[in-house]
């Protein structure tokens, strides 16, 4: 296999789960293999994050400290402040790290990012703004906002009165069931959580114990960064971090049930970056049944192993638990190989896409080797069942790999992947910061 070491690539919008035809092939039925259509050569801007919105736009952001793009900010926006330091301040200046691509033009505009994004994390609200918290140096108690326009004369909007409690880098965001409140969780050396807005002026940050528990403290990251957050049916939260989870109840902010261990070894959160996905519910029994997906991620003693050279080979399992059930407990599937630094995507037939990562190493700078080409696909309602390999039932996950890109798509925490919309198929957000 070809080695790769990745650190940051710009994106090519090919790795785009693309619109029209290439979607309506790669969804179709099991024997087809779909194909990759290319868009454009290049964004300009490394797409560290990515973010559909309801106007069939796509918004992606880098962090503004990364140096020079491919587009300097048009006369009038203003530069972004990338932080105290000199070095970083000559080579940012006035280069645009942040665009909108109009999927319906094949279009692109700069867009301008004030504070540092490196590492952020977001969440859309109910009228379609993308509310975006964090990031890095000045910009880890930043709140940011981005209303997409039809007349493209929109831009980022960020607070200067209305800050985060505490500096949020690698948090988790979470929109609420009002559609207008957001949950942030954790970040680095950041053991709690918090609202946007604030339900009252001197309203700061919880103390969630959970993240202590479950930060390895001689791991860089700690193995519990990004957090997976779900809205569970009832109104509670699954939050996993590094292999254990719980049901919590942020309104209270009790822990209503610890759930099991997730089986087998290595870690599934940065850097050890794995991917989650809650699984489509059913009208059958009103939506009530909530069954959730973690897969892939790094071995244990990935990130140390790098420092040396050595890139050991990622997790190749998945677990799936119904968090709402009786007696909930972890049920152990294989995909066709490791995936690490992956993204899981919800189609419109309710089976599962994986795509994008590496096999070997973990997230970070030039920490993973061999980029995983070909996605793969999963039929929820067709497992085959295989081998017991663990002491938790194991099955084979029933995937098809599908046709691969050419092109290796990670970045030095995560790749990024969106379902764009066409005229059959509705367009699905994965949220990844």
């Amino acid at each position: 296999m070809k080695t790769a070491h990745f650190s940051k690539f710009p994106i090519v919008l090919a790795l785009l789960l693309t619109l029209r035809s290439a979607v309506k092939q790669i969804v179709a039925v099991d024997g087809m293999s779909g194909t990759w259509e290319l868009l454009l050569n290049s964004t300009g801007v490394v797409a560290m994050h990515v973010a559909l919105t309801h106007l069939n736009t796509v918004v992606l952001y880098d962090q503004t400290s990364s140096g020079r793009s491919a587009y300097h900010l048009p006369r009038g926006l203003p530069c972004p402040s990338v932080s105290t330091d000199a070095d970083d301040r000559k080579e940012s200046g006035c280069w645009a790290h942040s665009m909108e691509y109009d999927v319906a033009t094949n279009t692109i505009r700069p867009l301008s990012i004030r504070t540092d994004t490196w590492c952020s994390s977001g969440s859309f609200l109910s009228d379609g703004t993308l509310e975006q918290t964090g990031g890095y140096k000045q910009g880890a108690r930043r709140i940011r906002y981005f209303r997409p326009c039809a007349d493209r004369n929109c831009d980022w909007n960020e607070s200067s009165s209305t800050f985060l409690a505490e500096g949020r880098w690698y948090a988790t965001n979470q929109v609420l069931p009002d559609g207008e409140r957001v949950i942030i969780v954790g970040g680095l050396n950041v053991f709690s959580y918090e609202f946007i807005p604030k339900s009252r002026d001197d309203e700061g940050a919880y103390d969630l114990p959970f993240l202590h528990d479950t930060r390895e403290p001689h791991v860089k990251g700690g193995n519990n960064l990004y957090p997976f957050v779900h809205l569970s049916s009832d109104g509670n939260l699954f939050i996993f971090a590094n292999r254990d989870s719980i049901l919590f109840d942020y309104r209270r902010g009790t822990v209503l049930r610890t759930f099991p261990r997730l089986p087998g070894d290595g870690s599934r959160n940065y850097p050890s970056t794995g991917s989650s996905v809650m699984l489509p519910l059913e009208h059958l029994d009103n939506f009530q049944r909530v069954e959730v997906m973690v897969c892939g991620g790094a071995a244990t003693g990935a990130f140390q192993a790098t420092l040396n050279g050595d890139f050991y080979q990622g997790l190749s399992s998945c677990g799936r638990m119904v968090i709402t059930g009786d007696d909930p407990r972890w049920e152990m599937e294989d995909m066709p190989g490791p995936r690490l630094m992956s993204d899981m995507l919800l189609l419109p037939t309710g089976d599962v896409l994986l795509i994008n990562g590496a096999t070997h190493g973990c997230a970070g700078w030039e920490k993973a080797i061999n980029p995983v080409l070909a996605p793969t696909s999963t039929n929820r309602r067709t497992h085959k069942v295989g081998d017991s390999l663990s002491s938790a039932p194991r099955r084979s996950l029933g995937c098809i790999i599908r046709r691969p890109s050419s092109s290796p798509t990670a970045a030095f925490s995560s790749a990024v992947a969106t379902l764009i919309s066409d005229t059959t198929s509705p367009g699905t957000l994965t949220p990844r910061s």
